[in-house]
Order: structure tokens, then sequence, then C-alpha cells
């Protein structure tokens, strides 16, 4: 079904951050005009988009690169 595929973004930054959040932990700008991503900002929202179950076969056949 489509929820099994669905990934509701707006509501799961709410529930995590309480909003959208502007910047990561150390401070870099996540998005400078607020429709794109900075690099820092990719990072900061692949790193938690993964993690969710209907993510992972997508996350298997994209391994992220060593940090």
């Amino acid at each position: 079904t489509p929820d099994d595929y669905f990934y509701d973004f707006p509501a799961i930054l709410q529930q995590r951050f309480g909003g959208v959040p502007i910047f990561d932990e150390k401070g870099q700008i996540l998005s400078a005009d607020r429709v794109h991503l900075t690099e820092a900002g990719a990072v900061f929202f692949a790193s938690f988009v993964f993690e969710d179950p209907k993510w992972s076969d997508f996350a298997a056949m994209h391994p992220q690169p060593d940090q």
C-alpha cells in the first residue's frame, strides 16, 4: 500500500525537532533558500531518513560512504 512507502517528511520533522531545523548541531545552515539543501543539510536529513524501515531497501542499494 502507499502508506508502506510514503515518508511524511514534514510530520517526521515536527515530531523529531518540533518544526523544521535551520542549523545542524555544528551551526551549519541546512538550506540557504528554504527549497534546496546545502551539503550539510543533505547529510543532516539523510542521517535520519535512512534510519526509517520504509527506506531500508533503498538505503541498502545506496550505501553511505565512510565518513
